[in-house]
């Protein structure tokens, strides 16, 4: 998980980042090193409708994976690739499927 922020940090270091979460161990052990730019939000327990995470996966598994066979594991994960390329250079289109009012509304109080 430490490389994961990072990494997320890494890629975006003028943005600050809201990032929510569930709460499993990884996400919550004592060793997370949580970098300046990004600020962790925990979901309550049994709450997967609010979990905006099941949304782009949603999305990507009906526009990129609906219906198609692919020749091998690689051709997959090439696949996987661009939507998430995709979706990573479309903030409006993510926020379209995955901006939740609630998590708009919480910018306003950091």
């Amino acid at each position: 998980m430490n490389i994961f922020l990072q990494e997320v940090s890494g890629r975006f270091p003028e943005d600050f980042i809201l990032m929510i979460m569930d709460k499993a161990a990884w996400h919550t052990t004592h060793g997370l090193q949580i970098p300046a730019n990004i600020r962790l939000v925990f979901l309550p327990p049994c709450s997967p409708r609010l979990n905006p995470l099941g949304h782009p996966w949603k999305e990507i598994r009906e526009k990129y994976f609906g219906n198609k066979v692919f020749e091998n594991i690689d051709a997959a994960k090439d696949q996987l690739m661009a939507a998430l390329v995709e979706m990573n250079n479309s903030p409006t289109y993510v926020k379209s499927f995955a901006g939740f009012k609630w998590i708009i509304d919480a910018l306003l109080y950091i």
